[in-house]
């Protein structure tokens, strides 16, 4: 059985910090501690432990599924960690490792406001993965796996440098799809996306009449991602009478001189094609997911230092 009470009752008159350590041993009750320390004064602590060198202060072991370390605050934070990096080294305030399975380093929930909460004044949150380095998952109807925002003028949502692959539709509102192309001078220079109300592909190239006519094949690869009726714009290169369009095939089409004529000359062509992959009907409408209310700075207040 267990066996309790005060191991130790100590009390310091001048700072009037009252402090006792329970101690049972064998099997004890649920629920109850093997080992604790309670402090009386409201600004001082129930108990610390220092470490030196690469020492620990305080080690946690749980041998089951439970945690081993848990920090409980009715009002202020749970867990505070906290690193001075006195020597100029980058410093660590709270540090979570996994190092067998598929585990998680740190994991945080709430029931509401945000789960994980960090400010910084360089990286407020620094992933480094093998497979991936964030990854953002909502579980709710409209929800948003990953938002950013900006609050302050000329900063970024979100900056990507290497390539970036959308699986999904990519949508822009209240701003334009560009490139920033670099000129002679140094500078960069921005150049707009055309829009359609419609989802095309378009291909180029040239052709060349002989007696009036030619058959220009699509390219194969060209042809395969796109599906219905096309669309071909022709430019001649040299005087003629006018070219026009006389048949449309699915894997070719045939251009000819105007009036009959049987002049031979090199031309350029524009083929203009729906995607065959996607469903993309015309204008369609389309709805906006909410964004979720920012946690303000007086919200979600950081720990006091202590």
């Amino acid at each position: 059985m267990a066996t309790g009470g005060n191991f130790i009752l100590g009390k310091d008159n001048i700072a009037d910090r009252v402090t006792y350590v329970s101690l049972l041993k064998g099997k004890f009750p649920e629920k109850t501690y093997a080992f604790r320390a309670q402090a009386g004064n409201p600004n001082s602590h129930g108990m610390r432990g220092d470490g030196s060198g690469t020492g620990l202060g305080v080690h946690g072991v749980s041998t089951a599924s439970g945690a081993g370390v848990r920090g409980h605050s009715a009002l202020g934070a749970g867990v505070h960690g906290l690193s001075d990096g006195q020597d100029g080294s980058a410093s660590i305030g709270v540090y979570g490792e996994a190092t067998k399975g598929g585990g998680t380093a740190m994991r945080a929930k709430a029931k509401s406001g945000a789960a994980l909460y960090a400010t910084s004044d360089n990286w407020a949150i620094f992933g480094r993965g093998g497979s991936a380095g964030v990854e953002g998952l909502t579980l709710k109807s409209g929800g948003i796996g990953v938002w950013g925002h900006v609050m302050a003028s000329n900063a970024l949502a979100a900056k990507f440098e290497g390539p970036v692959v959308v699986k999904g539709d990519f949508t822009v509102t209240n701003g334009v799809k560009s490139a920033a192309v670099p000129l002679a001078d140094g500078t960069l220079r921005r150049l707009y996306c055309m829009e359609s109300p419609e989802s095309w592909f378009e291909d180029f190239g040239e052709g060349r009449l002989v007696r009036g006519r030619a058959e220009i094949r699509l390219a194969r690869d060209f042809a395969a991602v796109v599906a219905g009726n096309y669309h071909v714009f022709v430019t001649p290169h040299g005087d003629s009478n006018g070219l026009y369009v006389a048949a449309r095939r699915r894997a070719s089409f045939t251009v000819r001189e105007q009036g009959a004529g049987t002049g031979t000359l090199a031309f350029s062509y524009r083929v203009v094609a729906r995607r065959r992959d996607v469903d993309a009907p015309r204008m369609a409408k389309v709805r906006i997911p909410d964004s979720p209310r920012s946690a303000s700075l007086e919200e979600v207040a950081p720990p006091r230092r202590r």
